[in-house]
């Protein structure tokens, strides 16, 4: 699969998942979609941090589920949330800056 279909794919499989999701206030980890996009592995990094940062202004819609995508960082580079304040979790805005601005500093292109 070339970086193009990878990219389509992604995109495809995190509209699926927040579609069928959306409902939910967990990340549903056996969800075949999340299934997939977890076995993406670090290779999925810019696609996911490119797809958090759309969700920006965007959280409720249907099929672009920032939570999925904070959890699937956390698996591919749990670095990503390292030092994040443990009382401030559960706040989306804040947690999403915090990863991409970790991004930003390890110089990861999105």
């Amino acid at each position: 699969m070339n970086d193009r279909e990878l990219q389509n794919r992604f995109v495809e499989l995190h509209q699926q998942y927040s579609r069928e999701t959306h409902y939910l206030s967990f990340v549903k980890e056996d969800h075949p979609s999340f299934v997939e996009l977890q076995a993406m592995g670090v290779e999925a990094v810019p696609m996911a941090l490119a797809r958090l940062q759309d969700t920006i202004g965007y959280d409720k819609d249907i099929d672009n589920d920032p939570w999925v995508l904070i959890r699937l960082l956390g698996y591919y580079q749990e670095a990503c949330l390292k030092g994040f304040p443990e009382e401030r979790a559960g706040r989306l805005n804040e947690l999403r800056d915090w990863i991409l601005r970790w991004a930003r500093v390890k110089e990861i292109s999105f």
